[in-house]
């Protein structure tokens, strides 16, 4: 019996050593790089020896040139459990043939667990990663962190490559433990609020808002949700808001109140108030009310302080700080104010009724003229007109007599139409269609604000009133400019010649200035632009030199200044003789009302009316970009100037 089992164990012995001697042929062969052969050899055993040809397979499936890793993880499994079931006396035996140990077998494992983490981060593979943590993380807590860390942080990407609040909730319950949790919650909230009012209704925004009340962006939906009442401006739209949110934020149910007294308060006077403490009973804010009801029936007068106009009451208690360069009367709680020749209206709580961006505004019967670069737009008691369709001079004139006709029967005879008669090509003059100069005269002009009719008679200069009745204004010579300068103007003078000489007289007639000048302009605000010896300058009407008669050139600029022509180029003076800029520029233009745009050899600048210079010359193009910015052009390229801000934008490289 023992010879029997002394046999069996050596028959077993035999097959184990031949099973070895295939497993170190197999690793031999695996590092000839004989990767064919080295398998076979491994399949040989595996039925033998299962444990060297697990681990050999395992070393097969780890080579760079067949780089299996779900192979050589089931084969390293597998004798890492079969390793742990050998005896030690048998675990002797077998490190004689083949190199295997715990510390091997730990540090091949190892060895996977980093091929497969860096498979899976070469492949951005979340999938692999999850793998990589499940497989080894529980063994390698460094390279579990570092797997972790990764997975989610290609997890957040795919989120942030989707940009969708579904994506974002994905991730957020697939790694709530993820550094990117708090960054992926901002973002879903986010996403979740503009996907859920995406189309900016009413509809869509009341819901988001109903249904959740938590969200970080509430305030931005209750703010466009308002937006979409106050869009038309208008009272019924906000009190619409009013009823139908009234737990809305109080910031936007006192903003609706405010927006409907300011509506309704127009004009600023004590009847709309009156009117409107009783519509709105239960307006909130008493206390505004009172010191507005204080303010109404106040009278406010204009004062000025270092050149500039406020509004002071009749104790002589400052309202309105001093702020404006013209301040006019209060009427219907509105005034007329001007900032460097820009004139708006306000109200008495100092409220812009009507923007500052206007040259002129002044009062008609039913309401106001408003005057821009585009024409004259009439603004009735109610603040309403058409700003798109602005009028000429000649078409307010006509609506304007026409209301004044309706209104009044008393005829105005400045005001009284004329119109031209002409025969065998000679002119005269009807009005209201009766005629008042008989048609004998060359040329005849009726536009004089003085109402004071231009005759030319052959080589006579004749004047005849507003009746047709000539005025004994005799002697003047007819000269080449007397269309333009021989007409009285509103001042009541007019440019007469003599001689070839051109002096100055009024509307009766007396001579203000003889007639010594070579060449003359219309006289303005007690001054008068004349030329002598081929040169200019400005006298006042008693002939004293404002300006000396050293230019080449003088044109008259805005309302009462000049653009003068020297040696050295032009310059621009105010009506009291002062310099704004002095001769020394190639261009001086104005642009969109508030600003002048000049040119020196250095290029072209910006600078306001008063001369303050806003961008110093250097532009080789200035244009209006829009209503309230400038395009800038030089070598370096393009830039812009914000006119509100005095702010200049470029580019910062």
């Amino acid at each position: 019996m023992r010879l029997v089992l002394l046999i069996i164990f050596y028959i077993a012995a035999l097959f184990t050593l031949r099973a070895q001697k295939n497993t170190q042929k197999g690793l031999t062969a695996l590092l000839d790089n004989n990767f064919g052969l080295s398998k076979s050899y491994f399949y040989k055993d595996f039925k033998k020896d299962s444990l060297s040809a697990s681990f050999g397979l395992f070393k097969y499936y780890m080579s760079d040139f067949v780089a299996k890793n779900d192979s050589a993880y089931h084969y390293m499994l597998q004798t890492t459990k079969l390793w742990s079931a050998t005896t030690e006396k048998n675990k002797l035996k077998i490190q004689n043939k083949i190199p295997i140990s715990d510390s091997i077998l730990f540090e091949l494992f190892n060895d996977l667990a980093i091929k497969e983490f860096n498979t899976a981060v070469s492949n951005e593979s979340i999938g692999q990663l999850d793998q990589v943590i499940f497989r080894y993380g529980s063994a390698f807590s460094k390279l579990d962190e570092i797997a972790i860390q990764y997975r989610d942080s290609l997890a957040y990407q795919q989120a942030v490559r989707a940009n969708t609040a579904e994506a974002f909730s994905l991730f957020i319950e697939s790694y709530p433990n993820s550094e990117q949790l708090k960054n992926a919650i901002t973002q879903y909230q986010l996403l979740d609020y503009l996907e859920k009012t995406d189309s900016s209704s009413e509809q869509n925004l009341a819901r988001f808002i109903s249904e959740n009340p938590d969200s970080p962006h509430l305030e931005k939906a209750w703010q466009r949700l308002f937006e979409l009442y106050n869009r038309s401006q208008n009272i019924e739209n906000c009190e619409l808001f009013i009823q139908r949110y009234p737990n809305a934020p109080s910031a936007y149910l006192n903003e609706a109140w405010r927006l409907i007294y300011k509506f309704f308060m127009q004009p600023f006077t004590e009847e709309k108030f009156i009117s409107f403490k009783n519509t709105y009973a239960d307006y909130p804010f008493s206390e505004e009310l009172a010191k507005d009801e204080a303010l109404i029936v106040k009278s406010l007068f204009p004062f000025v302080l270092d050149g500039a106009f406020g509004y002071m009451d009749e104790n002589g208690a400052v309202v309105i700080e001093p702020q404006y360069s013209e301040a006019g009367a209060f009427k219907n709680g509105m005034a007329i104010v001007a900032q460097n020749n820009d004139y708006g209206l306000i109200n008495k709580k100092n409220e812009m009724l009507i923007p500052m961006r206007y040259l002129d505004i002044s009062h008609w019967s039913e309401g106001l003229i408003l005057e821009d670069s585009l024409g004259f737009y009439l603004v009735d008691s109610y603040f309403m007109w058409d700003d798109s369709s602005p009028l000429t001079y000649e078409e307010v004139q006509q609506l304007l007599s026409s209301v004044e006709a309706s209104n009044d029967s008393t005829v105005d005879n400045n005001k009284q139409q004329f119109e031209p008669i002409e025969k065998n090509k000679k002119f005269g003059l009807s009005k209201n269609g009766k005629k008042i100069i008989e048609p004998k005269y060359d040329q005849i002009f009726f536009d004089s604000p003085r109402g004071i009719v231009t005759v030319n008679n052959g080589k006579s200069l004749l004047y005849f009133d507003s009746t047709g009745k000539q005025l004994q204004i005799n002697g003047l010579e007819w000269f080449t400019r007397a269309a333009e300068l021989a007409q009285f103007s509103k001042d009541g003078l007019a440019v007469f010649s003599k001689a070839g000489k051109f002096g100055l007289i009024n509307k009766d007639g007396k001579v203000l200035v003889k007639n010594i000048y070579q060449d003359a302009l219309v006289a303005n605000n007690g001054l008068w632009p004349v030329k002598q010896n081929e040169l200019w300058g400005i006298i006042t009407l008693n002939s004293k030199i404002i300006l000396p008669l050293e230019y080449k050139r003088i044109i008259p600029f805005l309302d009462d200044c000049y653009l003068v022509e020297g040696l050295n180029g032009i310059g621009l003076i105010d009506s009291k003789g002062n310099w704004i800029l002095k001769p020394e520029y190639k261009t001086i233009k104005l642009l969109c009302d508030s600003y002048l745009l000049i040119e020196n050899n250095m290029g072209l600048g910006i600078c306001l009316l008063n001369g303050d210079f806003l961008l110093n010359c250097g532009y080789e193009r200035i244009m209006l970009f829009n209503s309230s910015t400038l395009q800038l052009a030089n070598k370096e390229g393009l830039s812009y100037y914000l006119l509100d801000k005095r702010q200049l934008v470029q580019y910062q490289p």
